[in-house]
């Protein structure tokens, strides 16, 4: 796994305009996965900056709800719906 967070994080530094945010995306979820939920949702937060994305607002929502601050996972679950 340590070698796909690599590559991801490799992908995420030469991607062109455009598709760094579908790089950044892949990387968040590979964090995600393995539970490095701070660089999870340093990547997630990194990715709504650039655009909405309902998914990724799904899966920080749930970060935040993890780590009790429910006014923002609220928020984002509602927009997520929207």
């Amino acid at each position: 796994m340590d070698k796909a967070v690599h590559m991801a994080t490799k992908a995420v530094k030469i991607a062109p305009a455009g598709k760094k945010e579908g790089a950044q995306k892949s990387l968040a979820e590979l964090y995600f996965l393995i539970g490095d939920v701070a660089n999870a949702k340093k990547n997630f937060e990194a990715v709504l900056k650039a655009g909405d994305d309902a998914e990724v607002k799904t899966k920080l929502a749930s970060i935040y709800s993890e780590e009790g601050n429910l006014e923002s996972a609220i928020k984002l679950y509602t927009e997520a719906l929207e």
